[in-house]
C-alpha cells in the first residue's frame, strides 16, 4: 500500500518505444490516463495535471460507503446525489 493509503498502482509506458500499446489504446495526446475496473477501460477526459488526475482516480477508487457525524450532514447539500443510511452497516 502507498503511504496516502491508497492501492493504486501507476504503469508509465513509454509510447515512441512501445507503439502497439498507442495504437491498441488510441493514445493521442500526453499525460493520457487509462483506468482499469475489473477488466473495463475508462479513459480520463479531464485537465492533464497531476493534481487533476490523482483527484480523478481517489474518486474512482474510494470507499463508496463513509460514516458521518451530525455534522457532516450539512456537507452533504452541495447538489450533488446523496444517500443518507441511519442505522448499523455491521449487521445483514
Amino acid at each position: 500500500m502507498h503511504a496516502s493509503g491508497s492501492t493504486v498502482r501507476l504503469a508509465k509506458i513509454d509510447c515512441d518505444a512501445h507503439g502497439g500499446v498507442k495504437s491498441k489504446y488510441s493514445v493521442q495526446g500526453f499525460p493520457t490516463l487509462l483506468f482499469f475496473a475489473n477488466g473495463v477501460e475508462i479513459k480520463y477526459n479531464g485537465q492533464r495535471t497531476k493534481e487533476f488526475m490523482v483527484n480523478w482516480l481517489s474518486k474512482k477508487t474510494r470507499d463508496p460507503v463513509v460514516a458521518i457525524n451530525a455534522d457532516g450532514v450539512a456537507g452533504l447539500a452541495d447538489g450533488k446525489v446523496n444517500i443518507l443510511f441511519h442505522g448499523d452497516l455491521t449487521t445483514d
